[in-house]
């Protein structure tokens, strides 16, 4: 997906229904709104709107890139209607994560690229997001995960005490043959499992089957604190646990205990790290700026990065914190 950064006013929002804080809107309203984010719209990009290649895991590839480890990224983008080419999203996505060092496995799709728009209007947020194309991922255009066991290599680098993370998220999950496929490699293809709902409506909806992962697949889960709350609603029947207002603590205590482990994001307050039953709070310093969407992202890559190099949980966190830190601080992108 493309992510757009523009600013816009309510007038604005209420002519394409923009009206909530988050939401999806179909492929041709968000052309529309593209189109009218600048009234020189034209093949190329509008100058007056900021572009990035986006979605969760293609900003963590990037900065995992940035952080030194060889990334690979494998989705679906929009083509030309004459065919054979990228659309003008998909050929900026593809090349973004080429800049950033990261390896890309493209397919095609009749859809256009996906847009994640945040738009701003009297300095609050407004996202609406289009996936298109990203739908049309199939399980066969991820790994067979038995290939990718036999084409892991005897670790060269000392500093690599893993041979890789496999990370996937929560929009995958509504088709049901690439979910599989995501499991699959989650169990058996000798890499670190690793999951992010990337919204609280995933996280309540597929509650149980994430929470079961944990253990199943003793993969580190990412979520903020929101999902985090929404799993331990689904998951203590809706009734807060013990009377606390943040039931996921106990809750990732439990589960971790059992195997896997969770990195609970918090923005300017650090991150929750849960493993192997233990606690672990990483504090960080908070940065002054305007645009955070894709700090999350970062944290996941660098917890990952410190994870294959053999850190322990609470120097995982730390990891994730400054690369986080080092996003808003525009040191890495």
């Amino acid at each position: 997906m493309a992510d757009v950064f523009a600013d816009a006013d309510e007038a604005f929002c209420r002519r394409f229904g923009v009206t909530l804080p988050v939401q999806h809107v179909p492929a041709e309203t968000m052309a529309a709104i593209l189109a009218a984010v600048s009234a020189a719209a034209s093949a190329t990009l509008p100058a007056s709107a900021v572009y990035a290649s986006g979605g969760g895991a293609a900003n963590t590839a990037k900065i995992a890139a940035r952080l030194g480890l060889k990334a690979a990224f494998f989705g679906c983008i929009g083509a030309e209607k004459t065919g054979g080419r990228a659309d003008r999203f998909g050929g900026f996505f593809e090349k973004e994560l080429a800049k950033a060092g990261v390896s890309a496995a493209l397919r095609l799709g009749k859809q256009p690229t996906g847009v994640f728009l945040c738009l701003t209007v009297n300095g609050e947020k407004r996202i609406a997001a289009s996936p298109s194309a990203a739908r049309e991922l199939r399980a066969e255009d991820l790994p067979d995960p038995v290939l990718i066991r036999t084409q892991l290599n005897p670790l060269k680098k000392p500093r690599f005490q893993k041979p890789g993370a496999f990370l996937f998220e929560g929009f995958l999950l509504e088709n049901n043959d690439v979910k599989k496929r995501c499991l699959d490699i989650a169990g058996s293809s000798g890499l670190v499992p690793a999951f992010d709902p990337c919204t609280v409506s995933i996280a309540e909806t597929y509650a149980e089957e994430i929470l079961s992962w944990l253990e199943q697949y003793r993969l580190v889960l990412f979520v903020n604190e929101r999902e985090a709350e929404a799993l331990a609603r689904r998951a203590y029947g809706g009734a807060a646990y013990g009377g606390a207002a943040r039931g996921w603590e106990a809750l990732f205590k439990d589960l971790t205990a059992k195997g896997g482990s969770a990195a609970v994001k918090l923005a300017e307050k650090g991150a929750a790290i849960f493993s192997d039953g233990g606690f672990y709070r990483a504090e960080t310093r908070p940065v002054k700026t305007a645009e955070t969407t894709g700090a999350g992202d970062a944290v996941a890559a660098g917890f990952l990065a410190a994870l294959l190099r053999g850190k322990t949980p609470d120097q995982c966190g730390r990891e994730g914190n400054r690369a986080a830190r080092r996003f808003l601080e525009r040191k890495i992108r």
